[in-house]
């Protein structure tokens, strides 16, 4: 009985008519099948072409192992053929079905696509019946190639081990993928299972992933056996970054080049997974935010973009000469991808008879399969991936222990708040991690590099968690890692000498050979008569660069603005800060040209930016709230929160949106709300922070309320400082110009477009220097110290709103004659001028628009402003029908209210119908249901 067949598919002369010859292991053919494409409706393709697409847009969840069954009865039916289906179902025993694709010319492209996404395995006579899949039929996929490379096995050297090499590539702009809870899954994987059994070593290289980086990785272990790239891409095209953080993509043709050029050889086997996530969901609201959070990876009103699948990327990789390459013909989410992955290379690397990659591949899947209760995929993610190429590309394994595990502690400091045991649900900073990795990190020898960096933001935005996050990614890149702390007091300049000093001299290495014949270059030398002043410190500073210089060090300075001056210097009209130690500042700037083109990095943590590092002279990496999709990410690791939002009980799941809400992905609030959650001894103290934050938008009280010890006045004084002090001091050093476009952007509802902004301010004739109208240096200085973030568009956090609002009512002066109404009708009439001239263009652009012009009327108590706007404004979000389902409703709800707040209150209502959408007339009765449906935030 045949263990090997091989699906030779071709185009005849007439178009869209197919051939398919099942030819046995000896080139004799066994069966043949004429398909005519022509004769199959559009949603057949469809389903045959785009499974998964199919599925998640038609197919409920419910329904969708039915769906496959049918789905895998078309493809027997109308591509392979009775007669071919007959020879490939035959027996229960391991074969392998080799489907060979035309070779990809102009005129083939959409066939071999098309070829290459149909999921062979799930085909069946009938839907009663096992798929070829499931009767131990392991399909794998190759086009005919221009690559005549002779596959030979992969010979080491002694006490050489096989490399393999994981890619998370991801760049500034892109949708975050779950990069770090993969890495780390397989990076516990490789530790636990395959390290202590064979010569194998993983590599990870992550964030901000430019040529040059992958050019560096590849030379300096002296290329790869294995590739693994995680991260977004098209049909023939994987995303990169560039120098800045930016989108650069790389073909399979160039890949393949840089391969050979850089390594001296050609991977034997590429896993390209999570490759089509790029249709990924961005969250509109928290429907769609909490199906982020609960791991569906497609948005709930789907786009109509279609993904082409990895055939493209593939096939040029085989074409280059690579012999296996694992894909994924759709796009797949990234649980899947993490789950599919680790259990790949288990059973390729770590199994006591390692399989070889079809039969890994396949276990992967049926393993998955299994288990989809469990992990709650869709159906067609296990149709998802498929193998390219030979099933076994010539990997060689060696037992023995991995020299992966001999690798030892490099930190010459411990401190715990910098170690990602501390951090365990840390989550996104995609872009901010992008930026450090392409211009901070970047490769050993990069002329663009910048070899300083500095994290700044506001208290409690994650400036110490990010810095664990870069030294769990990043620390092996250096021989050395010296970590200092700034808190509770400043760092004085020659005592942190003196420490680097002797921990460097204590390791007996480098440094303590070189001082050794020449103590002048001591680090740390004590003044003497004749050495002192400024120019012993210049020379100590030379010294630490030259030290810097000699190996790859990575030194630490976090929470940095302890050592600065109360009061800020301006620099091109913005805010910077000097040190109370001139000798700080030297170094700084020092270190930002001493090591250039060195393999040792400088990062600083700052609330406060630093004057010294102003301009290009340092990486800048400026941290705001999370992002939305971000927080859902962080939602989802975190098992308290995650477990309460997926609860079938509304008042625990309602419980984690009104934690998330209240936050509003402020890292630090984030943590202390999760924190009262997971104690349920601290629920009472948890619903009294809502209840604050919810009703009276008041955070001056936070501090106590958030407290987790009793009596902990170092704890108390901390968040003190976080919430509420240091943001008092940045607006204390606004210029009055400055406060006042900050308070007005802190009025605006939700983000703002900076268009928008700047029509406001001109409307409102706004001081915005020597430029009437121009309010982007202002802007530049709120944004650079974190008052406004900017991503693309403009918001303030609800902490920056409350105090900048607060400083207004004390500071009559800084209010340029305006007050909040003025300001808020001002928003309303330039959204209102928009809905009016956009109704007839693009109308959902305008609804909205005038949804939003609606509630600033309101806020401000515009009533003039809406007798015809709101007629026209309602009839066109609802429709004439509508409106009159909508009226009886709310004039039902008005009944039980005072006759003087008739008024007020039917228009709040109104209101709260169009801020929440309730433009399909779905949820018209809930205006009647009892309780306030008025926006609890106006």
């Amino acid at each position: 009985m045949s263990s090997q067949f091989n699906l030779f598919i071709t185009a005849t002369p007439t178009k869209d008519v197919i051939d398919f010859h099942l030819q046995n292991e000896h080139g004799g053919q066994v069966a043949y099948h004429q398909a005519d494409l022509r004769q199959m409706g559009a949603s057949l393709k469809r389903s045959m072409f785009d499974l998964r697409d199919y599925l998640d847009q038609y197919v409920p969840a419910s329904e969708q192992s039915l769906a496959i069954a049918d789905i895998g009865v078309a493809i027997a039916q109308h591509l392979l053929g009775s007669q071919i289906l007959e020879k490939l179902q035959q027996g229960h025993h391991q074969r392998t079905l080799c489907v060979h694709l035309p070779p990809v010319a102009e005129e083939q492209d959409s066939l071999a696509a098309a070829m290459a996404r149909v999921a062979w395995e799930v085909a069946r006579p009938d839907t009663q019946s096992l798929s070829l899949g499931e009767r131990n039929l392991l399909v794998r996929v190759t086009h005919k190639t221009t690559a005549h490379v002779p596959f030979l096995p992969v010979v080491l050297e002694t006490d050489e081990a096989l490399r393999v090499l994981f890619i998370f590539a991801e760049s500034r702009g892109s949708h975050p993928l779950g990069a770090r809870m993969e890495r780390r899954e397989l990076l516990r994987m490789f530790e636990h299972d395959i390290y202590p059994n064979r010569r194998v070593v993983a590599h990870f290289l992550t964030h901000g992933v430019t040529r040059q980086r992958l050019i560096d990785q590849i030379q300096e272990h002296s290329g790869y056996h294995i590739v693994h790239w995680s991260g977004h891409g098209t049909q023939n095209q994987l995303e990169l970054a560039s120098p800045g953080g930016a989108k650069d993509s790389i073909s399979g043709d160039e890949l393949v080049r840089l391969f050979n050029d850089a390594g001296g050889f050609l991977p034997k086997l590429v896993f390209l997974g999570a490759c089509q996530s790029g249709d990924s969901l961005q969250p509109r609201g928290w429907r769609d935010f909490f199906s982020i959070a609960q791991g569906n990876d497609r948005p709930i009103n789907t786009s109509t973009g279609r993904s082409p699948g990895a055939a493209g990327i593939a096939y040029a990789l085989l074409n280059g000469g690579i012999p296996s390459v694992v894909a994924m013909r759709f796009a797949v989410n990234d649980d899947y991808a993490r789950e599919l992955a680790v259990r790949f290379y288990r059973g390729l690397l770590a199994d006591v008879r390692p399989k070889d990659a079809a039969a890994a591949l396949n276990q992967a899947r049926k393993e998955l399969a299994n288990r989809a209760n469990t992990f709650g995929f869709s159906m067609g993610d296990h149709a998802t991936a498929v193998l390219y190429g030979v099933e076994q590309p010539g990997l060689t394994l060696i037992t023995g222990l991995s020299p992966g595990t001999r690798a030892q502690s490099n930190r010459l400091h411990q401190i715990a708040e910098l170690s990602s045991i501390s951090h365990e649900h840390f989550v996104g900073r995609t872009w901010e991690l992008a930026d450090l990795g392409a211009d901070f990190i970047g490769a050993r020898h990069g002329p663009e590099i910048t070899p300083v960096a500095i994290i700044t933001g506001l208290g409690g935005m994650g400036k110490s968690a990010l810095v664990a996050e870069a030294l769990e990614l990043w620390a092996d890149r250096f021989k050395w890692v010296l970590l200092y702390q700034a808190k509770p007091s400043a760092l004085l300049f020659e005592a942190t000498l003196l420490d680097i000093h002797c921990k460097l001299d204590a390791e007996l290495g480098i440094y303590n050979d070189h001082v050794a014949r020449n103590p002048a270059d001591k680090i740390y030398r004590e003044a003497t008569p004749t050495f002192t002043g400024s120019e012993r410190v210049q020379r100590l500073i030379r010294n630490l660069i030259r030290a810097l210089q000699h190996e790859p060090i990575l030194l630490v300075l976090d929470n940095f603005e302890t050592n600065l001056k109360p009061a800020s210097e301006p620099v091109a009209g913005q805010p910077f800060w000097s040190c109370q130690d001139p000798s700080w500042d030297d170094c700084l700037a020092a270190l930002c040209t001493g090591l250039e083109g060195s393999r040792s990095r400088v990062l600083v943590t700052s609330r406060l930016p630093l004057r010294t590092l102003a301009g290009s002279a340092a990486s800048s990496v400026l941290l705001g709230p999370l992002p939305p999709r971000e927080a859902a990410l962080y939602l989802r690791a975190h098992p308290v929160l995650s477990q309460m939002a997926n609860s079938s009980d509304e008042t625990v799941s309602s419980l984690a949106m009104r934690l998330l809400n209240a936050s509003r992905f402020h890292p630090l609030l984030m943590d202390r709300l999760t924190r009262l959650a997971a104690d349920p001894t601290l629920h009472d103290q948890l619903l009294a922070a809502l209840d604050t934050l919810e009703n009276t938008g008041n955070f001056a009280s936070l501090p106590d309320l958030f407290a987790t010890t009793c009596d902990n006045q170092q704890e108390r004084s901390y968040l003190d400082n976080a919430l509420t002090v240091s943001l008092d001091q940045f607006i204390q050093h606004l210029s009055p110009d400055r406060r006042l476009l900050l308070w007005v952007a802190s009025l605006a509802n939700e983000v703002v477009t900076l268009d928008l902004l700047r029509a406001v301010s001109t409307e409102l004739k706004l001081p915005t220097g020597s430029t009437p109208g121009d309010i982007d240096p202002l802007l530049r200085t709120l944004v650079s110290v974190g008052l406004i973030y900017q991503n693309p568009h403009l918001s303030c956090h609800e902490l920056v709103r409350e105090r900048i609002q607060a400083w207004m009512e004390q500071s009559v002066e800084d209010r340029g004659g305006l007050d909040a109404n003025a300001i808020r009708l001002a928003y309303a009439r330039l959204l209102k001028g928009y809905f009016l001239g956009m109704r007839h263009k693009n109308m959902n652009s305008a609804l909205q628009a005038g949804s939003q012009a609606f509630i600033y009327c309101v806020q401000a108590q515009a009533w003039d402003e809406m007798e015809y706007f709101v007629s026209s404004l309602v009839t066109s979000a609802l429709g004439p029908k509508m409106v009159e389902a909508l009226i009886p409703h709310l004039q039902s709800a008005v009944e039980s209210v005072p006759e003087d707040h008739q008024r007020w209150f039917f228009l709040n209502c109104l209101a709260d119908a169009l801020e929440k959408g309730w433009t399909t007339g779905c949820q018209l009765a809930d205006l009647s249901s009892g309780g306030n449906p008025c926006p609890s935030s106006h």
